[in-house]
């Protein structure tokens, strides 16, 4: 069974949202094995959540470091999705992301 690893540092992903992290020497990890894309939307529930939690920044948070911190996640999921070169996974991702930008209307 083929097991692939992504790995993108944090302070990409932060530097890509526009933040300045404690954490930005850290590497974020993700493992998923080929079987994996079988199922390519929970494969992209997960990767969803790592990012979420890879980003968040603990305790009490205002307005604008909750929208830091999603803009965090957005940039790293689209790194693991592009990373894991999957057709599935991209036309999910779209679909979310377009899905994400029509309720900001």
């Amino acid at each position: 069974m083929k097991t692939r690893r992504l790995r993108f540092p944090l302070a990409l992903a932060a530097a890509l949202a526009g933040l300045a992290t404690a954490a930005s020497a850290d590497e974020i990890h993700f493992r998923f094995h080929a079987d994996d894309l079988t199922n390519p939307a929970a494969l992209y529930e997960r990767m969803a959540a790592a990012a979420a939690k890879a980003c968040q920044t603990p305790g009490r948070r205002s307005l604008s470091v909750v929208r830091d911190d999603k803009a965090c996640a957005a940039d790293l999921l689209d790194d693991f999705v592009a990373a894991a070169g999957s057709a599935a996974l991209a036309a999910i991702h779209a679909e979310e992301t377009d899905a994400r930008v029509a309720a900001l209307r």
